[in-house]
């Protein structure tokens, strides 16, 4: 798979047999650019085009796929230019548009992308010729002149991306005197018939994350996967949660994304995960008898997040965040899943174009020491999502680790991350439900140490 911090070399020979060799460069969904080189009668074209990732579809046989299409495609048709910053201009060329199946995001020559020029995308399309993965020691000084002249402020960005030095070879990170493991924990109510898609999909995109942090980093990565059901109890997840055995340099990042609930009188702010998918009990008690044995049900069939917090830290690794996508309700109260039409923005697969900056990696997650506990929502607040992105909490955390890692932004912390966390959050809420309050809640303690490059 295309790893998320890698530059993306394509090449694409189109139906005047014209060859184009492509740098995709991009640091989020919405903000990419390629920069295309050819060359026709004699002549060399070097053109810029900015690229957006749009959300996952599906063709008529049932097929998912991505396109990555450059924003003045449509408005070419109407006269408008692409970017040619040669000297000469070429009136045929056509900006193309990528088409990637999921196991396209290979390399293997019989899974390669698709490009067309036809803006109906599915028209004339054709396999590209090369789409090869570019670490940055892979990138050479004469590689960034052939797609950039040398006054350009991308050619200098670029240059600082790949570590590049004079006489343009590559400067590598020390490497990690000890590489920590990262162990990724989650819960996952996958099975629920209301909520168990928007669930699967925050295990899938938490996964697709820290994985590819953890091959940023070069450290190796550990998942373990517990799925919510009516047999699964208080004491089964314990255990299962004491067998992960960290070092004292490890990380650890706990998630549970599921069905959340906590007691009127409970004085804990942080709700308990309903560990069951079919509760074996009714949620309006006929009187206090029936009250008492639901309680009984639930106190076995559930884990609040702070009990699970507090298993986690005394492992004693390094660095442990532990997050909840869940309710904080009176018990009773559903979870929403929002109509389809409420799928907010930055919710792309583009993670997998993505380019991360080790630095700000190697600060939030080698450099860091302590504890992170956070929750979706406060004390009566519901958490929200839909099926499509997944729920909004566990979607603006990844967005937010995103935007922390990307190479133009500033010095990142967990405080920074988990508050953005939050504040994101709320407004996916409340751009589904104007009316609906989602402020959530953090407990923080972690220290960072000063970075060396």
């Amino acid at each position: 798979m295309i790893k998320a911090q890698d530059l993306v070399q394509i090449q694409y020979t189109d139906y005047r047999n014209i060859t184009y060799d492509c740098l995709l460069v991009s640091y989020d969904p919405d903000d990419a650019y390629m920069r295309i080189q050819f060359k026709e009668a004699g002549k060399q074209y070097l053109v810029d085009l900015k690229y957006n990732t749009l959300p996952m579809d599906e063709n008529a046989e049932g097929q998912q796929f991505v396109i990555m299409r450059d924003d003045s495609a449509f408005n070419h048709a109407h006269g408008i230019a692409s970017v040619f910053l040669s000297d000469d201009y070429f009136d045929d060329f056509i900006p193309p548009t990528f088409i990637w199946f999921p196991n396209s995001l290979l390399t293997p020559d019989d899974e390669l992308p698709y490009f067309t020029e036809d803006a109906k995308f599915f028209h004339n399309q054709k396999r590209v010729d090369i789409c090869q993965l570019l670490n940055p020691e892979d990138i050479t000084i004469e590689m960034l002149k052939s797609f950039f002249y040398e006054d350009e402020p991308e050619f200098e960005e670029l240059k600082d991306l790949c570590r590049i030095e004079e006489p343009g070879q590559y400067r590598a990170l020390p490497p990690l005197k000890i590489k920590p493991t990262m162990h990724f924990i989650m819960v996952v109510n996958n099975a629920d018939k209301k909520i168990g898609v928007s669930c699967s999909k925050d295990q899938e995109k938490l996964d697709r994350e820290l994985s590819a942090i953890a091959r940023t980093l070069g450290i190796p990565y550990k998942p373990y996967f517990i799925y919510c059901a009516n047999d699964l109890t208080k004491v089964k997840l314990q255990t299962r949660l004491n067998e992960v055995a960290p070092g004292t340099n490890d990380i650890i990042i706990f998630s549970y994304s599921g069905h959340g609930s906590r007691w009127a009188d409970q004085k804990d702010p942080y709700p308990f995960m309903n560990l069951w998918v079919t509760p074996s009990f009714s949620y309006e008690p006929k009187d206090q008898e029936e009250l008492s044995q639901i309680k009984q049900q639930v106190n076995i069939n559930s884990l609040g997040l702070s009990e699970a917090y507090q298993i986690i830290t005394k492992k004693q690794a390094r660095l442990n965040v532990v997050l909840g996508d869940l309710c904080n309700t009176s018990i009773g109260v559903p979870r929403p899943v929002n109509p389809e039409s409420y799928v907010t923005f930055g919710h792309r697969d583009g993670s997998n174009f993505l380019i991360r900056d080790t630095l700000k990696l190697r600060r939030l997650f080698i450099d860091a020491t302590g504890n992170l506990l956070s929750a979706a929502a406060r004390a009566d607040e519901a958490a929200s999502g839909n099926s499509t992105s997944g729920g909004y909490y566990t979607t603006s955390f990844v967005d937010a680790l995103r935007e922390a890692a990307s190479f133009r932004a500033s010095t990142p912390s967990w405080e920074g991350i988990i508050n953005k966390t939050i504040a994101n959050a709320l407004v996916y809420r409340q751009k589904a439900e104007p009316k609906e309050a989602q402020n959530g809640i953090r407990n923080i303690d972690i220290k960072m140490a000063v970075t060396k490059k």
